[in-house]
């Protein structure tokens, strides 16, 4: 079975001053589209098909972090990130309903991620990753099939707050049933430095 996230419980919390200023940084830029990140696929508009109907996905743009917590992760996490953000979940400004999903993906700019909500709107969000036939599960950066009714379901989770999950995002994954909010502090790798994904 394709290992797709894991639950990093020994992995220590974040202190509450920087999930504070992160979250001020997060609602302080929730109008803005743009992604910190150039080649952030989430941070751009698409339209996709869902049960035969168009659907705009919702979009995540992050916004950096390195400033407040570099130090800390570098402690308490690992020396070996790319990145480090805050990421808010958000409408396309083209969405002309409420959409719940940020459809299905490959990240742009990662290949591993550690995720640590600090705020949801509902709890039963949930983190679905997918095959796409006639390809490998893992996939490039940037994968973002427009016909979602051709992919398979792989796995789920509904991610606790201030619990560190750490994700393979070279495999295809969409958030769903964001009612309103979403936000999470997110460390980024290249590599994998816990060496759960590695792969032969």
């Amino acid at each position: 079975m394709t290992v797709c996230y894991k639950f990093m419980n020994d992995l220590p919390s974040v202190p509450d001053d920087v999930v504070e200023l992160a979250l001020t940084y997060a609602r302080n830029r929730l109008g803005a589209q743009q992604s910190a990140y150039p080649g952030d696929v989430y941070s751009t508009k698409r339209v996709v098909q869902k049960d035969g109907e168009q659907w705009v996905s919702r979009i995540q743009p992050r916004f950096g972090l390195e400033d407040a917590m570099s130090e800390w992760t570098n402690t308490h996490i690992s020396t070996e990130w790319s990145q480090i953000g805050v990421a808010t979940s958000i409408l396309s400004q083209q969405a002309e309903t409420n959409s719940l999903m940020q459809s299905p993906h490959t990240d742009g700019t990662r290949s591993y991620a550690l995720l640590y909500l600090i705020e949801s709107s509902n709890a039963d969000q949930d983190t679905v990753f997918w095959h796409e036939p006639g390809y490998p599960i893992h996939r490039k950066r940037t994968m973002s099939p427009s016909n979602l009714d051709h992919l398979i379901k792989v796995d789920s989770v509904q991610i606790p707050l201030r619990t560190w999950t750490y994700v393979d995002s070279t495999i295809l994954h969409s958030v769903e049933n964001v009612k309103q909010s979403r936000v999470t502090l997110q460390i980024s790798f290249d590599c994998d430095p816990f060496e759960i994904f590695v792969k032969s």
